[in-house]
């Protein structure tokens, strides 16, 4: 077993955007997995916490209220 994941068939767009703006940093974010928590990525993280939590919430006491049982879920991609 190797101790290296597979890469991935594509890179993301904002991988390749990452790169191009410096090379040094797209390899401790994206090879090592490590980054920068900064006042800017800290907001945006707890803000995206906050609407998927609202979201979630209200969805569940709406699906709750209708009698489902059925949990929600995301969607990560959606192909056309």
């Amino acid at each position: 077993m190797s101790e290296y994941s597979e890469a991935p068939d594509y890179l993301p767009l904002s991988q390749l955007n990452a790169y191009a703006y410096c090379p040094r940093r797209f390899y401790y974010e994206f090879v090592l997995g490590e980054m920068l928590v900064n006042e800017h990525v800290l907001g945006g993280q707890q803000l995206h916490e906050r609407v998927a939590n609202s979201i979630l919430s209200s969805t569940k006491k709406a699906r709750w209220a209708s009698g489902s049982r059925i949990t929600p879920s995301s969607v990560r991609r959606l192909w056309l």
